[in-house]
Parts: C-alpha cells; structure tokens; sequence
C-alpha cells in the first residue's frame, strides 16, 4: 500500500512538472493539466487549452517557468494593484481584451507582477494564454503625465461625465495619446477632454479653460 501511494505522488510530481514546462514554453496546443497535485483549485477555469496561469500564485511555484516579458489578453476586467496585495490602492482598471506584460516568474500573495499597459499587480485567474507583445513605447510627443486630481483620472468611453466608464489611471501615471497635437472635444460644461489610446483606448478630462491642466508632458 506504501509504494502505490509513492506511486501515485511521483505521478501527480511529474504532471506538475510537465504544466510548468508548458507555461514556459508558451504553447496553444499544450491541454491545461490539473494542479490538484500541489494546489488545489488552481487552472484558470477561463481557458479551454494553452499556457494558462493558474488562479493564484504561491512563492516559489513558478520559478522554473519563464514568465518574464511574455504577455497575456484579459479575459475579463481585472483591476492593478500598486503593491502585492488587493488591500493596497488601485492604480489601473483595465477592461477585458486588455494585453498586459508579465514582470515576474513568480507570484507573491496570490497576485503575479506587470510592466505594462500599468505597473502594478493583478490576480492572474483572468489571463489568456500567451499572446504577441504590442508596441508599447509611444512617441515622446504622444506621452503624457497624469498630475491631477490627487485620486487619478477616469477614463471614459465617450467624451463626457455620463458616458460609460472603462477604466482609471492613478496620479504620476503616464497615457498615450492617439495623436499629436491631441483629440480634443470640450462638452456641454467647458470641460475638455482628450482622447487616449492607453493604458485603455478612451477620453480623459483634462479640466478647464483657465485652469491647471490635469496632463502634462512625460519628463
């Protein structure tokens, strides 16, 4: 009876192994595997296949995974934390279809680390296999620092307060503008506003005529 436990847990070591593997080498092809073996109720139960990352992520885990530089697709809204605990300030929302770029190989508190479209860190239950990493670096004349408000900007779908809102960006973040000299449009109020293409493709207020500006130029 000992040895056909032996057994059994050498078995569940090498199917942890062979997923991590996967991870790494960034295969759509790859079957997600259970990790039952070591982590109870951790495989992304959003993917039918591919490199998916598991649900939370213990120290440690994936080391020999890596992670690093690769990107995933959202699929689903996730929020970006400023440090490695949901209990610390949001500094980005980022809506579903949003590619992010992983920073780390491992996780820390059940989170896993970005560099991109925000800094931060998210719970990685919502991400995709891996996907091709979008052209981050904007032209110099395109960037933008978020100076005000104190409690960061929201971006919104529409350039104005009652349209929907797709996501936020924290004081002494950067944005992308779509264009240079920027697209602007002033509602019904005097407000202006100027439209974005990231963290998140959409219109941020930029206040009013006479007033600071809520973005100033990237130093």
């Amino acid at each position: 009876m000992k040895k056909k436990q032996n057994n059994h847990s050498d078995l569940g070591k090498r199917v942890v192994l062979f997923a991590i593997a996967a991870i790494a080498a960034g295969s759509a092809q790859t079957p997600i595997l259970s990790f039952a073996a070591t982590t109870p109720a951790t495989v992304n139960s959003g993917a039918s296949h591919g490199d998916a990352l598991p649900n939370s992520l213990q120290p440690g885990e994936f080391q020999i995974a890596q992670l690093s530089g690769s990107c995933r697709r959202l699929n689903h809204a996730a929020a970006v934390y400023e440090d490695s605990a949901v209990t610390s300030k949001i500094v980005a929302n980022l809506v579903m279809g949003t590619v992010v770029k992983l920073a780390a190989n491992t996780g820390v508190n059940g989170l896993i680390e970005i560099d991109a479209p925000a800094k931060g860190y998210l719970e990685p239950k919502n991400l995709s296999p891996k996907v091709p990493c979008p052209v981050t670096t904007p032209p110099a004349d395109r960037c933008r620092k978020v100076l005000n408000p104190p409690e960061g900007l929201i971006i919104r779908e529409k350039p104005q307060t009652s349209a929907r809102l797709v996501g936020g960006v924290a004081k002494g973040a950067t944005v992308t503008l779509t264009s240079s000299p920027p697209n602007r449009s002033t509602d019904a109020s005097g407000r202006i506003w100027v439209e974005i293409s990231q963290p998140i493709p959409g219109w941020v207020s930029n206040g009013y005529p006479n007033n600071p500006s809520n973005l100033i130029y990237c130093p």
